[in-house]
């Protein structure tokens, strides 16, 4: 039987800005389920398989073949009035994209990017959707809750009009739509985005990896995160100094994002603070000496690949309880939780993990619910579901 062939949409390296939908999309790359083979958006362009529209260049090539120029100029119009919308924030800040397809050669397009059309559509789409673009707006943006739903209102009329597949919004070409969590999927249920019935849950995933070693006296804590602000950061330093006042030897390491101490203040706190550190080296000598992570996050879309990446290696965590924090760690069965916001929790958190028998059994717990549900082999076999599911349908 010959492979299901499947256009994978989703940002790539080198194409799209870095971040956790590009780790997304090479988790897929490296991992497809059994009997799926897929070709990435930025291949199916450079092939001219795969058309992107509303652009100049669109509008240069339409202009050279002699055809589908009026219908190219008013697209790009479109785009360019849809840019000034954005610039004047009358509209979310994520782009409409246009796409047209010129083979027939794919069983089913896979798209995981915010809002787009696909011209020439010949075959079943699959949505897939961490969460409302409204979550990320009110929880990590801040916006007001007034300016938030006028926003969300004009996205989706705009999206209608354009019969563009919006992120939270109407999805008028998809068979079916995967999120990441049952908390998403309830969620896009409730606001008649589509019918449970047609809402996959396939979370993120990552291949398996050793467990970390462990230490007769854990000591050492982990806050890995981009944005300080966003993850908790100012959440965990609170809790840090009930943390040292208990534990003088304990020591924090925060990477990947800029300090926000100077360096004398940050020495006699017993922090080290890494602006950047490199993937790979964050995977092979930074994530195996750490005892406990913190995840203080009040921001979340879907589960954080630091955090997978974290409870893959069997390292302990103590997190909030914003958003799917409860579902990804099974309830605090896997990892231990505090109200989001609440310092003094998770420094008792952060103190009763480093405690060796806590720390060991914590440690298990994670790994086993990583294994269990976000490791590939356990999410490969529901991917391809969801994929049959659309064909069927």
């Amino acid at each position: 039987m010959r492979p299901l062939k499947v256009l994978l949409v989703s940002p790539m390296p080198d194409l799209d800005p870095p971040g956790g939908d590009v780790t997304y999309s090479l988790a897929l790359l490296d991992n497809p389920p059994e009997g799926v083979e897929y070709e990435p958006y930025d291949r199916a362009l450079a092939r001219g398989a795969l058309r992107e529209r509303g652009r100049r260049a669109s509008l240069k090539r339409a202009w050279g073949e002699k055809k589908n120029l009026l219908r190219e100029f008013a697209l790009v119009a479109a785009s360019h009035a849809i840019e000034r919308f954005r610039k004047a924030n009358l509209l979310f800040w994520e782009p409409f994209r246009f796409f047209s397809l010129h083979t027939r050669e794919y069983d089913l397009i896979h798209v995981h990017v915010f809002s787009a059309r696909f011209d020439g559509l010949d075959c079943p789409l699959v949505a897939s959707n961490g969460g409302e673009l409204a979550h990320l707006y009110r929880h990590a943006r801040r916006f007001p809750e007034g300016m938030l739903r006028r926003r969300d209102r004009a996205n989706r009329v705009l999206g209608r009009f354009l019969g563009v597949n919006v992120n939270s919004g109407d999805l008028p070409q998809a068979a079916c739509l995967m999120t990441y969590s049952e908390d998403a999927a309830r969620s896009f249920a409730r606001r008649g985005i589509m019918p449970a019935e047609k809402i996959s849950v396939v979370p993120t995933f990552l291949p398996s990896v050793p467990a970390r070693p462990t230490r007769e006296r854990p000591c050492r804590v982990g806050f890995i995160a981009r944005n300080f602000e966003h993850k908790g950061g100012p959440t965990l330093l609170a809790a840090w100094e009930r943390v040292r006042a208990a534990r003088p030897d304990a020591e924090l390491l925060i990477g990947g994002c800029e300090p926000a101490l100077p360096a004398e203040e940050l020495r006699g706190r017993g922090i080290v603070w890494q602006p950047y550190i490199e993937r790979g080296q964050l995977l092979a000598s930074v994530l195996p000496t750490l005892d406990v992570f913190a995840y203080p996050t009040h921001y979340d879309y879907l589960p954080c690949y630091t955090l997978l990446e974290v409870m893959s290696r069997g390292i302990p965590v103590a997190a909030s309880d914003h958003g799917t924090m409860s579902e990804v760690l099974d309830g605090g069965r896997a990892g231990l939780l505090s109200p989001t916001g609440d310092g003094q929790t998770l420094a008792r958190n952060i103190l009763r993990l480093l405690e060796p028998a806590e720390n060991l059994a914590f440690g298990q717990a994670a790994r086993t619910q990583f294994t269990r549900r976000y490791s590939a082999d356990a999410v490969r076999p529901l991917l391809r579901a969801c994929y049959d599911a659309a064909l069927r349908r």
